[in-house]
């Protein structure tokens, strides 16, 4: 009887892509210990001389590279690396990638440099974003602080995708009272929004950080809810609008609804 063949292994480097989308500090950090035991394959609009297509380019070779990219939907650019070849040819395929006019060629490079090339690509302010292994499970973007850091070799979290994780209850953040009161524009512009609310008894904001999901400390309002029925979605859009260009440094807030209230 015919057997299923085993699925090929998962490489490290894809595991670690695939961690690193839940963005929190610890998922991320498994990338730094593969920059030096890894190899990232470049996509190329133009082919280098002297190097033979797929041969891994030495960190000190002088080899000028014409990459392939991709635009993101604000007409930014995007540079794509990959991980495995097989994403590559098929991401190639998807977006019709030739070069010079020839059938797709590539270069393989040591994950290290392929970032820092990447990393120099966007010194051009027209290039803002890194993405690895494009339409696969393990497609992981990056923006240039998140490149910088991860080459400095210190693991912050990836905001972006911290940000689309529901909330489960796993923040280990701190709470602390604010060192100044808040602007008299901002509590205005939130009292505004609460008391067409009937069933809100009232708010309090604080300070918060959790190392794992946070850049650096933030506001955190807290909406204690009675008896009563709203809608959560509607109440937090408003809340937003209404404290938009109000809000402290880092410039965000989080909300968080209480007493029994579900905002999902």
């Amino acid at each position: 009887m015919p057997t299923d063949s085993p699925a090929p292994e998962e490489s490290p480097l894809t595991a670690a892509l695939k961690r690193a989308q839940r963005g929190f500090r610890s998922d991320v950090a498994p990338l730094i210990d593969l920059l030096d035991q890894s190899e990232l394959y470049i996509p190329l609009l133009t082919a280098p001389e002297g190097i033979p297509e797929g041969q891994q380019v030495t960190p000190n070779a002088e080899v000028h590279l014409v990459p392939q990219l991709l635009s993101d939907g604000d007409g930014q650019g995007v540079v794509p690396l990959f991980s495995k070849l097989e994403v590559l040819e098929s991401a190639g395929e998807h977006f019709q990638w030739c070069t010079d006019d020839g059938p797709l060629a590539f270069a393989t490079f040591p994950m290290r440099t392929a970032l820092k090339l990447a990393l120099q690509m966007m010194d051009d302010r027209s290039i803002q974003q890194l993405v690895l292994d494009v339409m696969s499970e393990s497609e992981l973007a990056l923006s240039r602080s998140e490149l910088s850091s991860l080459l400095r070799e210190v693991a912050i979290p990836l905001v972006g995708y911290v940000e689309a994780l529901p909330a489960d209850g796993e923040s280990q953040g701190l709470t602390s009272e604010l060192s100044e009161p808040p602007s008299e524009p901002l509590q205005a512009a939130i009292q505004g929004v609460l008391a067409t609310e009937p069933c809100v008894s009232g708010f309090r904001l604080a300070q918060t950080f959790d190392a794992e999901r946070d850049l650096e400390p933030h506001l955190t309002l807290t909406v204690e809810l009675g008896p009563g029925e709203f809608e959560p979605s509607s109440l937090a859009q408003a809340l937003f609008a209404a404290v938009e260009g109000k809000l402290p440094p880092p410039g965000y807030l989080d909300l968080v609804f209480t007493e029994g209230a579900d905002p999902s």
